[in-house]
């Protein structure tokens, strides 16, 4: 009896040792499949993560594609506006030297004019001026064959 008591013994601690080994199985089991649906979740996340990663630098090299052309369209439409502004400066230059000839042509068209008139009047003086002296040379010339008339008729 003592043996069967041993042995029962014996089989309760095995059967205790194998309900403990079975049970840090199990534990071990269910901590590997929480370790496993852990993993799968970690998983997942990383790949959301990567993904939003991936659209943000997407999105982020967009706005920077957008900012350089941008940039560049900036650049071109100043370059248009200092191109335009130096077409303008050189449309009134161009406009203000062929005003200023004009006005040059004018003034000397003026002097031209204004010589001619003075021309004109210095001519009608002189004409003017000669017949008074030929007038004046008639009535000398008239009043020396008077004289000579009277001298001749005292001659007689």
């Amino acid at each position: 009896e003592a043996r069967k008591h041993v042995l029962a013994d014996s089989v309760r601690q095995l059967l205790h040792e194998q309900a403990v080994s079975e049970g840090r199985l199990r534990l071990q089991k269910e901590e590997a499949a929480k370790l496993h649906g852990r993993r799968q979740q970690l998983h997942s996340e990383l790949s959301r993560l990567e993904a939003v990663r991936k659209q943000r630098d997407a999105e982020a090299a967009a706005e920077a594609a957008e900012a350089a052309a941008m940039k560049q369209a900036l650049e071109e439409a100043q370059a248009a506006k200092v191109a335009a502004e130096r077409a303008q400066k050189k449309g009134l230059i161009e406009r203000y030297r062929t005003e200023k000839a004009e006005e040059q042509r004018a003034a000397d068209a003026a002097a031209a004019a204004a010589a001619a008139e003075e021309e004109a009047e210095a001519l009608a003086r002189a004409e003017k001026n000669l017949e008074r002296v030929r007038f004046r040379a008639k009535q000398l010339e008239a009043k020396r064959q008077q004289q000579l008339l009277r001298r001749e008729e005292e001659a007689r």
